[in-house]
């Protein structure tokens, strides 16, 4: 699954635009990314 599928369902999910949940995702990424290089990681 791509990027643009991801929005996609969380827009349909969410109903919301895709605009806006193309910014969800781009959060929620950029949020997993930054745990990743930190010393917390990610966790269950």
């Amino acid at each position: 699954m791509r990027k643009p599928d991801l929005v996609n369902v969380i827009a349909d999910e969410a109903d919301i635009s895709k605009d806006k949940a193309s910014l969800a995702l781009n959060a929620i990424l950029e949020a997993i990314t930054s745990a990743m290089k930190s010393a917390a990681g990610v966790k269950q």
